[in-house]
């Protein structure tokens, strides 16, 4: 078969010439595209710069330990720590044989010519000719070691940024030009990643887009480097000033597979600071802001680390001035409250750092409703004051409410009054709901009142949250999804984006976390607190927290009787069997173990004779100063404090009598007294130093007792005082009631020092006084 080429048809002679069409060039391309930027990018022209600097400094140095007559030895010790540091850095940071012999050899020619100014003279021919020299034979090794770094440098950022592009995101290239507060040319560093800016062009995607593609980049990441990518760890943030820019965050440690414990942070703090409580993929630490996030669940399957990460932030809520922490726990309650009540319960603790604690269903509901109450007493204020939102302080405090493990609660189809019928009206019908509906109303109108709710769940589907649930999780911001069975869970936990969100895959601990801004749920590992750290932390944070001020506190129904009511008390015996107290305020009582009695005093009396008790010592410092007391000055302050009060006789006796029966049942104790009060069947040395410890002002120390704090206490025992002989007889004392040496040494005042915790020897004290 003939093939015919087609033929150009002529134009005739007398028709104009063709038009020629102007031909559009080639797109270029762009100028800060990734490919384009670090495949060609050269090395800056530094380096006789940096090698004069290097010799100026030198000879600096070299001048100054001359002129101040520095013994050569001691330079020449200095020098040799400098060559073993440099070569050390050089090959932690490059790992290349070449550049750690440069850095090492440098560093030994330097601190040779330095040693050697220290020795004779740096102003000599033959030292500033060996400098010279040394500078313009060292020069140009420096030159190759810089361009091996930034070819290794531009190596590394050109394979993470054609990772991006092979993964399919065209026209995304780094924005080399963000500079200053942590990023260099475009690139940014973390405790355990590295961030990338990147500018999105026409045809790239936006940050959601960006997001979605997430699962192919980590895939190709981390197959194509030793990074440890977790399926979630690499993020996408939207720049919140600019559409068209993000920031691609990319983990280089596995911090999932790390253990990380809440360290211990003493002293007091703000419900408004940030309460720290995961670290990210990237290292970075999250925290909560109640302000921002005023509401909070957490879901997964059992034993994924939901109430470990809980007690995270009752640690911090706990420590915070201004707020007062509720606890509702529907399951395994014993297992949830004991730490943290227990100390208070033992009488280690002085306050309990839970102000209100439910552990069933009524009680529950008790605390709902009062909580409900508290929110319109604060918005009646608001709408007289015209204020926005409440702000709380140490007077007027927030409410934090944690309810662990609330499936049952919020499933419940138990239906509670919401107030109480009117006495002249038997024909009013109760307002009624069940605990998911009163939950629903609190998170609704609690966010601007200072009320906050933070809530486990086992699942975020509706069905496991109760016929509000679909309600309850449109006002909850702030989430964190543990390990669960597939993605059903994570869409049912989440608001944002979940593509390559897999919680099927996370290890105990670790969580995704979403809060307000966030445009997909960040990985993190949770921090840990074992139940010793609990213990620890009631008894340290118990001086902090408080109860409800008097003024917020008023028309709540049920509030006043939160721990003197039958039920609450049942359950603290079953709590703590070996109690010796169950109300705050209440006094310590010694009691059998098992026994299951009731307070003999009541609370208010109680509390009645510790300020009566206070105002005593007052009026005997004012009205008898350096007198001991005595039925005599006993009499007289009753005498004093009845005075032309308006009272009948028969009335005034009365009270007396009654006062009297008070301070009958503790005395005001005398100094000397002090050792009769520990219990006899210590040790005698024992009950001698804490006698000793309770009547010195050591246990007004912030956390640690210097052990050396102790020796007057020795001395004054008629014990040796030296750090030795003394010190070794107040450890065997304090031995045998359990308080021993804080290991490892703590840090004070920079250095490290031999010392107890504070809060371990008040607890002996209180635990051990009669």
């Amino acid at each position: 078969m003939t093939v015919t080429q087609p033929q150009t048809p002529t134009q005739p002679e007398s028709a104009p010439p063709a038009i020629s069409r102007p031909v559009r060039p080639a797109r270029p391309t762009p100028a800060h595209s990734l490919r384009r930027h670090f495949l060609h990018a050269s090395a800056p022209p530094k380096t006789f710069d940096h090698t004069g600097y290097a010799d100026e400094v030198t000879l600096a140095a070299g001048a100054l330990v001359h002129l101040a007559h520095f013994p050569w030895q001691g330079v020449a010790g200095a020098g040799f720590a400098a060559v073993v540091g440099a070569g050390f850095w050089a090959n932690q940071m490059w790992q290349h044989r070449g550049i750690t012999t440069f850095a090492a050899g440098t560093a030994l020619a330097s601190s040779a010519w330095v040693t050697w100014a220290a020795y004779d003279t740096p102003w000599s021919i033959g030292s500033i000719a060996s400098l010279v020299a040394g500078t313009f034979l060292l020069g140009p090794v420096y030159g190759v070691c810089r361009w091996h770094t930034n070819k290794a440098n531009q190596k590394e950022m050109a394979e993470r940024a054609l990772r991006a592009v092979d993964a399919g995101c065209p026209d995304i290239a780094i924005n080399t030009d963000m500079d200053g507060d942590g990023w260099v040319k475009g690139e940014r560093k973390f405790p355990a990643g590295f961030a990338l800016a990147l500018n999105h062009g026409r045809k790239a995607p936006d940050v959601a887009g960006l997001a979605q593609r997430i699962p192919e980049i980590e895939k190709i990441a981390s197959g194509a480097t030793t990074y440890p990518i977790r399926p979630g760890s690499i993020q996408i943030k939207p720049n919140p000033t600019r559409a068209h820019q993000s920031e691609l965050i990319v983990p280089t440690r596995d911090v999932l597979a790390e253990e990380i414990v809440l360290e211990d942070r003493p002293g007091p703090r703000s419900i408004y600071d940030l309460i720290e409580v995961a670290v990210s993929v990237d290292g970075t630490v999250i925290g909560w802001d109640c302000r921002r996030d005023p509401h909070g669940m957490f879901a997964g399957q059992n034993n994924a680390g939901k109430s470990t990460f809980l007690n995270a932030h009752l640690s911090e809520t706990t420590r915070s001035v201004d707020c007062a922490t509720w606890m509702i726990c529907g399951e395994k309650p014993v297992r949830g409250f004991a730490p943290w009540l227990g100390p208070f319960l033992e009488g280690i603790a002085t306050n309990p750092v839970i102000d209100w604690f439910a552990a069933d269903l009524l009680e529950a509901w008790m605390m709902l409703v009062d909580a409900i109450k508290l929110v319109q007493r604060r918005q009646e204020s608001a709408a007289t004051t015209g204020t926005e939102r409440w702000e709380a302080t140490p007077a007027d405090p927030e409410v934090c409410i944690f309810i662990d493990e609330s499936p049952d609660l919020l499933n419940s189809n138990e239906r509670f009054p919401l107030e109480e019928c009117p006495d002249d009206d038997d024909n009013y019908r109760v307002p009624t709901a069940t605990f998911s509906e009163l939950l629903l109303k609190l998170v609704r109108l609690g966010r601007s009142e200072g009320v906050h709710v933070v809530f486990l769940a086992q699942r975020g589907t509706v069905t496991m949250l109760g016929s509000e649930g679909g309600d309850l999780k449109s006002q909850v911001s702030y989430r964190a999804g543990f390990h669960a069975t597939g993605a059903i869970d994570a869409n049912a936990v989440f608001n944002t984006q979940t593509a390559g969100v897999r919680v099927e895959s996370l290890p105990q601990g670790a969580m995704y976390i979403e809060m307000t801004g966030d445009a997909r749920p960040v990985l993190a590992k949770g921090l840990r607190m074992t139940p010793e750290h609990i213990r620890r932390t009631a008894v340290e944070h118990a001086q902090y927290c408080g109860p409800l001020d008097a003024w917020s506190a008023e028309p709540l129904v049920f509030y006043a009787e939160r721990w003197t009511r039958t039920g609450q008390q049942k359950f603290l015996r079953v709590l703590c069997p070996n109690a010796v107290r169950t109300v705050p305020g209440e006094q310590l009582r010694k009691q059998d173990p098992g026994s299951s009695q009731e307070p003999s005093t009541p609370a208010a009396e109680s509390t009645l004779k510790d300020e009566l008790i206070g105002e005593f010592q007052q009026w005997m410092s004012t009205s008898h100063p350096g007198d001991k007391p005595s039925e005599a000055t006993v009499n007289e302050f009753f005498q004093h404090l009845y005075s032309d009060d308006g009272r009948d006789s028969n009335q005034r006796q009365a009270e007396i009598d009654r006062l009297e029966a008070l301070f009958a049942a503790e005395p005001v104790a005398e100094p000397a007294q002090q050792v009769r009060q520990i219990d006899p069947s210590l040790p005698e040395d024992t009950r001698s130093l804490l006698a000793a410890i309770a009547a010195s002002d050591l246990l007004l120390s912030e956390k640690y007792v210097v052990a050396t704090d102790m020796l007057p206490l020795a001395e004054a025992l008629g014990w040796s005082s030296s750090e030795a002989a003394g010190g070794r007889r107040i450890a065997a004392a304090l031995k045998a009631v359990n308080v021993f040496r804080v290991e490892p040494r703590p840090r004070i005042d920079g250095k490290k020092a031999t010392a107890y915790y504070v809060a371990d020897l008040r607890a002996a004290v209180e635990k051990n006084t009669i």
